[in-house]
């Protein structure tokens, strides 16, 4: 299981990103399995956050 963090530092720095935009720092933490599909977990888990982020945002990235 993986564990995702998303921080959004011009939340609370307006100057961390241009005006009317925001900077996203996106952390997937992955436990370490041998013999893994690693392309495959990447793409599982790119799929998982960005899905997940455009359903608790409702906004489409």
């Amino acid at each position: 299981m993986t564990q995702q963090y998303i921080y959004i530092s011009s939340k609370f720095n307006s100057s961390d990103a241009p005006e009317g935009h925001e900077n996203w720092y996106v952390m997937i933490n992955a436990p370490y399995i041998k013999n893994q599909n690693w392309k495959l977990e990447i793409e599982k888990s790119r799929r998982n956050i960005i899905g997940k982020i455009n359903t608790i945002l409702g906004i489409d990235i």
